[in-house]
């Protein structure tokens, strides 16, 4: 049997390492791990777990702009490790990653759909919901399709959800209660985390930097002040902020070092550091980290959302999609904390 992961994000390769190291099932199997990210990421990887690691470099990443004749030599590699075995299984998140919708496509013909199974595993809260394409993203889907006549990589419309969690056979999850209960009978729990409470820093919050670049300059700078001044309010002696693998707006940065915060340069997932330095608190905005660390430590840790409803607002996220994270969030256990747009910086807290 082979497997094949393909990893977008550190937080992918990590539950992807977790998954083969910890899930009986993987014994014996021969393992791939396909990197479309930064091969710099200091997080690394873990190679005597696979029997082969793929880094594509430099990333393909979101864009399918002049990619054409790259994406079919990756496509052309993961492709003939599939057909390597009699039978395979390729884990995938994300169909939108163009990466990830070629492959999907790929597997779902003949002859590789008849001994491909496709899987999906986490990519933050969007592995817990199902979203369909609006209006705007099933208009350009074809667009996208027309770039590969130009040099581009091809891109296929995107049937059902975006996650592909309704198409896909599997479904493996880190909280398979809060998924759609008609996905039910295709789930499969990805085991915990041996987790040692003893070494918990009770004295140390941690804010988690959000993308928001989709957020207008003004409510940005706002938000990141009101959300410093939160956190500095809270009594940990120890206050730390861990920059978003993405990146956030330097806004957040300069927010929180005036308030005193350590910069953290450890760039690996949140939820691989907790496992080594657990602290008391974790703060941010919508972050499917904090939904994640409560799986892990459940009443041990303490996980707070600053205005996750204000968030929402902006991007091209839909209100009932706003309203499906938030209620993912509080079903969770994570502290929820709504705007209040009469408060002041001065008077937050």
């Amino acid at each position: 049997m082979t497997s094949v992961f393909v990893a977008h994000s550190p937080f992918q390769r990590f539950i992807a390492e977790h998954m083969v190291a910890a899930m009986p099932e993987f014994a014996g199997h021969r393992t791939m791990l396909v990197l479309d990210m930064p091969a710099s990421d200091p997080g690394g990887h873990t190679t005597a777990r696979w029997a082969s690691v793929m880094v594509v470099e430099p990333p393909l990443g979101g864009s399918i702009l002049g990619a054409g004749r790259r994406m079919r030599s990756v496509i052309s590699q993961i492709t003939s490790h599939l057909s390597s075995d009699e039978r395979a299984a390729l884990f995938l998140s994300n169909v939108q990653w163009p990466l990830n919708n070629w492959l999907a496509r790929e597997i779902s013909r003949p002859p590789m759909a008849r001994r491909v199974t496709w899987c999906n595993f986490p990519e933050g809260i969007g592995s817990l919901r199902i979203v369909h394409p609006d209006l705007r993203q099933r208009a350009r889907d074809p667009l996208k399709s027309l770039v590969a006549a130009v040099g581009g990589s091809r891109y296929y419309p995107v049937r059902g959800d975006l996650m592909g969690l309704e198409r896909c056979t599997r479904i493996y999850s880190l909280l398979p209660d809060l998924l759609p209960a008609h996905l039910a009978g295709k789930v499969v729990a990805i085991p915990g985390f041996p987790i040692d409470s003893r070494a918990t820093a009770f004295d140390t919050c941690i804010f988690l930097g959000q993308h928001d670049r989709f957020v207008p300059d003004r409510q940005r700078r706002l938000l990141a002040d009101r959300a410093a001044q939160h956190c500095a309010g809270l009594g940990y002696t120890r206050r730390l902020f861990k920059s978003h693998h993405y990146g956030e707006s330097a806004v957040q940065r300069e927010a929180f070092a005036a308030r005193g915060f350590e910069m953290m340069a450890d760039a690996r997932p949140i939820e691989q550091v907790m496992l080594e330095r657990a602290v008391a608190c974790v703060v941010s905005f919508n972050s499917s980290a904090l939904v994640h660390l409560k799986m892990m430590f459940g009443p041990a840790i303490r996980c707070m959302s600053l205005f996750a409803d204000e968030i929402g607002r902006y991007g091209r996220t839909r209100r009932a999609d706003s309203e499906s994270v938030l209620a993912i969030l509080e079903q969770s256990g994570v502290e929820m904390h709504k705007w209040n747009p009469s408060l002041s910086p001065s008077t937050h807290g």
